[in-house]
């Protein structure tokens, strides 16, 4: 079942693509100039962002340089995970800003696509395309045209936008030495935890920048960023799809959360053996035996089920506390607590547990036919609350003929 949970674990992760925006702030030149003021064709469309090379330093790094960029880290998480994003700003690389600088341009470009006929989106890298498309869905032409890079990182932090789930779940890990043209930078393996045994590694960089007593080290997130690209080509690789399907559909998700309150509904699955609540219409992705129905609300919740047949003869009380702890070891949690129930004479564990950014709730749910269902629940811990996930987990509703009154007795 480990491979099972390894497939959960990436089809959430695939569901889960986050976003960028930028704010409306200081709005109050007309649109028409700021359009006007940005009517040049940008010839360089790919996602480079910065000019530099890095060349590879033959030399360990430090264990103190290490200790300082590893405490450098964590202030940054800490600010992600607070959504403190004025604070989060102060520990970024001119780089990072430099990423975010292209993405508005393009954007500003895109909107005033009549007057710059040469420029075509379907042309840029994936991740550029979706974080360029998802500032047109969301904000108005001017709200774009107002923003900076600084402001948009800000409020991507403040909302939780930009990648709130991966940058709260991760650990660093190996640390290579290079230089940045005359700037000492440190690359290093950047590992979002769910993701590690399968070693789905990005990077993350460290630069030593700025002018005499004022220069030290930042976050540069670019590696990072420019990992989205991958992540998404090679998805849309194994999936067989064109990435503009993925892109097309972040984007629809977010124009059905920014033009619609949330609405629970009950949605009916019948053939998948069947029904629940959820805040809007779950995505669905299927792969090597496991289907998956994920959705998000405006407040960080994700909610999700996932199915799949068990294929074992083990009795079904071993079967679900196996399933249970596999869970507890590919998510390394520490402080949790794991309970045995039934509902409407099907086996059932119910695990909550509690990590440092995050806290949630998982059902596994054991049918006769030996199917399985995997039902999850999880916010930011600030945000966390029991009866929200209590709206999902409870609306859970199994089709009669996979209900067994004998086993529970």
């Amino acid at each position: 079942m480990g491979k099972i949970l390894q497939t959960i674990i990436v089809l959430s992760a695939a569901l889960l693509l986050s976003s960028c925006q930028a704010p409306a702030k200081d709005a109050k030149k007309e649109l028409k100039e700021k359009q006007s003021a940005v009517s040049v064709v940008q010839k360089d469309n790919t996602s480079k962002a910065t000019d530099y090379r890095l060349k590879k330093v033959d030399a360990p790094v430090e264990a103190e340089l290490q200790k300082e960029l590893q405490e450098l880290y964590n202030a940054f998480k800490e600010a992600v995970i607070t959504y403190d994003g004025e604070q989060a700003v102060n520990y970024l690389s001119a780089s990072s800003f430099g990423y975010y600088e292209h993405i508005l341009n393009l954007a500003k470009i895109a909107l005033n696509s009549a007057e710059n006929p040469q420029f075509k989106l379907n042309e840029l890298s994936p991740g550029i395309r979706l974080n360029v498309a998802m500032l047109i869905a969301k904000l108005k032409p001017e709200e774009v045209l107002s923003a900076s890079p600084k402001s948009l990182v800000v409020l991507a932090i403040q909302e939780g936008w930009l990648g709130y789930k991966s940058i709260s779940e991760s650990e660093l890990g190996f640390f290579k030495k290079y230089k940045a043209g005359k700037n000492d930078y440190i690359l290093v393996d950047y590992l979002p935890k769910e993701l590690v045994k399968e070693r789905q590694i990005s990077r993350i960089g460290f630069i030593y920048e700025g002018e005499g007593e004022q220069k030290s080290w930042k976050l540069d997130l670019v590696p990072l960023l420019a990992a989205i690209d991958h992540a998404i080509e090679d998805y849309a690789k194994q999936e067989r799809i064109d990435p503009s399907v993925l892109i097309d559909e972040a984007v629809r998700n977010t124009m059905l959360l920014k033009n619609k309150s949330m609405e629970w509904k009950t949605y009916a699955y019948p053939s998948d053996g069947f029904k629940m609540n959820f805040p809007n219409r779950p995505q669905i992705k299927e792969n090597q035996g496991v289907k998956l129905f994920a959705a998000q609300d405006d407040k960080g919740y994700e909610y999700s089920l996932s199915t799949f047949s068990a294929k074992t003869d083990d009795d079904p009380e071993d079967t679900l506390n196996s399933l249970a702890q596999l869970y507890i070891r590919e998510h390394a949690l520490e402080k949790h607590k794991l309970h045995s129930s039934e509902l409407q004479g099907l086996f059932l564990r119910r695990l909550s547990y509690e990590l440092p950014s995050s806290k949630g709730i998982v059902l596994f749910i054991l049918s006769k036919t030996k199917k399985v269902f995997l039902i999850q629940c999880r916010a930011p811990a600030g945000v966390f609350d029991e009866r929200s996930c209590a709206k999902f987990l409870d609306s859970f509703s199994p089709a009669k003929d996979l209900l067994d009154t004998e086993i529970a007795n």
